[in-house]
């Protein structure tokens, strides 16, 4: 009985300070990755508020898109929307989540641009007009790289939801002729 407690506190300083060990990495990579996020988000905000970036698209109309297909550049004054256009007559299957349609892509130039930012909500907004064509509010959220997007056209609205990449990390090319993906 007499040795019984010094072996069983032995064990309990022994358990305590591997736990403590695998808390201590626990922690270093939660800083880490803490980091990392923070620097992604800053070099997305960065290019975001440039005006140079690309919104990756995977919900439009609350419909589950691609966004290797469904995209919007924003660069050097233009946008360039490419998007697949729903073939209504063949898309009439539940749970659908991609349209048979041919790609079409939209080339215009981007007219006054306004940037405003709401602590509130912590989100970074640009408004902005395309020149004879559509308007668009799109919102990117504090410390993420997702977005919110409003197209108001012609003739209906769009909402679009999905995430910013800056230009240079995006797998697109910057040509305005015709998109590469990796």
């Amino acid at each position: 009985m007499k040795h019984l407690f010094p072996i069983l506190f032995s064990v309990v300083v022994l358990a305590g300070c591997h736990t403590g060990k695998n808390a201590a990495e626990g922690a270093a990579e939660k800083r880490a990755k803490f980091v990392a996020d923070s620097i992604k988000y800053e070099a997305v905000k960065e290019a975001f508020t440039k005006g140079e970036f690309v919104f990756k698209i995977n919900r439009k109309n609350n419909t589950i898109v691609s966004p290797v297909e469904n995209w919007i550049i924003f660069s050097g004054g233009k946008i360039r929307e490419q998007y697949y256009i729903l073939n209504f007559f063949n898309y009439s299957s539940p749970g659908a989540t991609r349209s048979d349609g041919p790609v079409r892509s939209d080339v215009a130039e981007i007219g006054k641009i306004e940037q405003t930012y709401d602590p509130k909500k912590k989100t970074i907004t640009l408004k902005g007009q395309i020149i004879s064509s559509f308007s668009f509010i799109l919102t990117l959220y504090e410390g993420s790289d997702k977005a919110y997007g409003d197209i108001i056209g012609f003739y209906n609205n769009t909402i679009y939801e999905g995430w910013i990449e800056p230009l240079n990390d995006a797998s697109i090319v910057r040509g305005w002729e015709s998109p590469i993906y990796k």
